[in-house]
C-alpha cells in the first residue's frame, strides 16, 4: 500500500479527497491529514508517508516551504500539488525546482483527475521501491554473511570460556580482516555506543541491518584512511567494538591518530547515518588474548556518556570507577513524602535537587542504579495520586516509568523531572478541585460501573446508604448535574466511543449502553452532542 498524507487548510477539501475515492481498492492508505505545513511536517516525520498531496496556499507554513522541508528531511517522499489557477507560478516552482511530481487543479477537481495522477505516481514509487529493494538485497548478500562471520568470530574472543586459540586464529585469517592477527601484538580497543538514529519505519529489520552495516563500513573506511590496521565488529543493537593494531614505537603519534579516528567517527556517523554516538577507549591490550579486559574497560568508559553527555569520547584511565551507593535513602524518602503530603512544590524540588547533587558530587553511581532510584522517587508521586483516585499515567497521558528508562544521560533525567514536578502539581490541583465527597464519589463510581443497566435513584441511594431526597440534593450540589443528567452524559460518552471504534448499528449501541428504546437514545444523544448518532458516526468515519 502507498501511504498518503493529505494537506489542505480547508476541512471540507480534506474530507472530500478522502471520501470521493475508494483509496484502499487502488492500493493507497490515507495515513493522516493536516491543515497546514507545520502540522504536516510533524506528521510526516512520524508517519513517513510515501506521498504527500498538498495545497500551496496555507497558514503558518505554506506548501512550497513544506515541499522544501520534505525534500531536505524526507527526500524519498513524493509530492503532488493541489492548486488553483492563480497559483500556477507557485506550481511551476514546486515542480521545476522543488521536485513535485504533478498537480491537481482544485477548482475542477474530480475523482478521475485525482485517480489518474495518483496511479502514475504510484507506479513511479513502486518502480523506485523495487530498485531500492534490489540494492538492499544485493548489499545483504554481499555484506551479511561476511559481517555475520566476522562478528561471531570476534564475540567468541570476548565471550568464550574455552577458546581454541589456534583454530580461532586460523578462522580469523580466512576472514580477510584489516588486522595483524598476532597473539603478541598490542591492541587498542574502542567501544562505540549508538544512542539515536533514524526511525526504522515500515521496513523494520532491513532498515536496522542496513544501518549496522553502514556503521561498520564507515568505521572500517576511516581506519584504513588513517593508515591503521583494524576492524569494526557488531556487539548488539547499541554497541560496536573497534579493534586496532597499536604501534608502541611512537606513543604520541599513536595517541593523536587514535583521537583523530574517534573524532572522525563522531562526525561521519552523524553525517551519513544520522546517528549520535559516544566512544569509550580501553587501556592498551598487551596481546591479542587480553583484548577481553580492554573491551570491558572501553565499554564502561563508553557508558560514561550518561554523565558526560552524548557524542563524547572517554578514556578508561581517566574515568573514576563506578560505585553502587544508593543515595535515595530512608531519610530522603521521609522528606519527600512529607513535602508531597503537604503539597509543598518548593520542598519537593529541593529534595530532588539534593538527590541529583549527591549523584553529581559524591562519585560515579552506576547508571542502572540512578534509573532505579528515579523510578522509586516516581512511586512516591504515584502513591499521592492514588489517594485521590488518579494516577501518574493520566498526567499528559504518558507512562513516566517507561520514559525514565529511555533517557541516556543524567541531564535528560534532571530536565525531565523539573518539568514533571510542575505538571504533577498542576494536575494534583485540578484533581482536588474536581473531587467529590465520599458519598457522591461512591455514587459516581456506581453509575460508571452500571451505566449499561437500568439505574434509578433508589438503586444509587440504597448502594451508598443515603436518603433518596438528600442524595438528589447533594448530587446536584457537588456535580452541578442531576442524577439523570449525569447518567445520560456517562452513557452518551460511551456511545460516542462505540460509534467511533466499533462496527455497531444504532440499535446495538443503544442496547449496549442501557437504553432499551433506540429512538429515545437518539433524542438524548442529539440533545447532548448536537447531532444525531447517525450523523456522528458518519462524521467520525470521514475524519478517519
Amino acid at each position: 500500500m502507498i501511504r498518503v498524507l493529505i494537506v489542505d487548510d480547508e476541512f471540507l477539501v480534506r474530507v472530500g479527497i478522502k471520501t470521493m475515492i475508494n483509496w484502499e481498492e487502488l492500493g493507497f492508505e490515507i495515513v493522516g491529514d493536516a491543515e497546514n505545513g507545520d502540522q504536516a511536517l510533524e506528521m510526516a516525520r512520524e508517519l513517513r508517508p510515501d506521498l504527500v498531496l498538498t495545497d500551496i496556499r496555507m497558514p503558518k507554513m505554506d506548501g512550497l516551504e513544506l515541499i522544501r522541508a520534505l525534500k531536505e528531511e524526507l527526500p524519498e517522499t513524493k509530492v503532488v500539488v493541489l492548486s488553483c489557477y492563480q497559483d500556477f507560478e507557485y506550481v511551476r516552482e514546486a515542480m521545476q525546482f522543488l521536485g513535485a511530481l504533478d498537480y491537481v487543479p482544485k477548482l475542477s477537481m474530480n475523482p478521475e483527475d485525482i485517480v489518474n495522477v495518483m496511479l502514475n505516481v504510484k507506479q513511479l514509487i513502486e518502480t523506485e521501491n523495487e530498485k531500492q529493494g534490489q540494492i538492499i538485497r544485493l548489499e545483504k548478500q554481499v555484506n551479511h554473511n561476511g559481517y555475520l562471520k566476522r562478528n561471531n568470530w570476534f564475540r567468541e574472543l570476548l565471550l568464550s570460556s574455552d577458546l581454541n586459540k589456534s583454530q580461532w586464529l586460523t578462522q580469523g585469517k580466512n576472514l580477510r580482516l584489516n588486522l595483524k592477527l598476532n597473539p603478541d601484538e598490542d591492541y587498542n580497543v574502542i567501544c562505540m555506543r549508538i544512542h539515536k538514529h533514524t526511525k526504522e519505519g515500515k521496513k523494520g529489520s532491513i532498515h536496522r541491518e542496513h544501518i549496522h552495516n553502514s556503521i561498520i563500513s564507515i568505521s572500517d573506511d576511516i581506519i584504513e584512511k588513517n593508515n591503521s590496521h583494524g576492524n569494526t565488529f557488531y556487539i548488539d543493537n547499541e554497541e560496536f567494538c573497534i579493534l586496532l593494531n597499536c604501534d608502541l614505537d611512537n606513543d604520541i603519534y599513536e595517541f593523536e591518530k587514535l583521537d583523530h579516528i574517534c573524532n572522525q567517527l563522531l562526525d561521519n556517523i552523524k553525517l551519513y547515518v544520522n546517528a549520535l554516538i559516544s566512544l569509550g577507549i580501553g587501556s592498551l591490550s598487551n596481546g591479542l588474548f587480553a583484548v577481553r579486559d580492554s573491551y570491558q574497560q572501553a565499554s564502561q568508559a563508553c557508558r560514561f556518556s550518561f554523565y558526560q553527555g552524548v557524542g563524547t569520547i572517554a578514556y578508561s584511565e581517566d574515568i573514576l570507577p563506578y560505585n553502587e551507593i544508593w543515595y535515595f535513602d530512608e531519610k530522603m524518602v521521609k522528606k519527600l513524602t512529607s513535602c508531597l503530603d503537604k503539597g509543598e512544590q518548593g520542598g519537593v524540588v529541593a529534595v530532588i535537587s539534593e538527590y541529583f547533587d549527591k549523584i553529581i558530587n559524591n562519585g560515579r553511581v552506576l547508571p542502572s542504579i540512578v534509573i532505579a532510584e528515579c523510578r522509586d522517587i516516581m512511586s512516591l508521586f504515584t502513591s499521592i495520586l492514588k489517594m485521590y483516585g488518579s494516577s501518574v499515567y493520566e498526567i499528559n497521558n504518558e507512562d513516566p516509568y517507561q520514559i525514565l528508562g529511555r533517557f541516556e544521560t543524567l541531564n535528560e533525567i534532571m530536565d525531565w523531572y523539573q518539568v514533571f514536578i510542575d505538571d504533577f502539581f498542576k494536575y494534583l490541583k485540578e484533581t482536588k478541585q474536581h473531587m467529590y465527597g465520599k458519598e457522591i464519589a461512591k455514587a459516581v463510581q456506581y453509575i460508571k460501573q452500571n451505566y449499561n443497566h437500568e439505574i434509578k435513584l433508589t438503586h444509587v441511594a440504597s448502594h451508598i446508604g443515603m436518603n433518596e431526597s438528600y442524595l438528589s440534593h447533594l448530587f446536584k450540589k457537588e456535580t452541578g448535574l442531576s442524577l439523570t443528567e449525569f447518567i445520560n452524559i456517562t452513557r452518551i460518552e460511551k456511545a460516542k466511543e462505540l460509534l467511533r471504534y466499533e462496527d455497531m448499528n444504532i440499535n446495538e449501541v443503544s442496547i449496549n449502553i442501557g437504553y432499551a428504546n433506540s429512538s429515545y437514545f437518539s433524542k438524548v444523544f442529539k440533545d447532548i452532542v448536537g447531532i444525531s448518532p447517525v450523523e456522528y458516526k458518519k462524521a467520525a468515519k470521514n475524519i478517519e
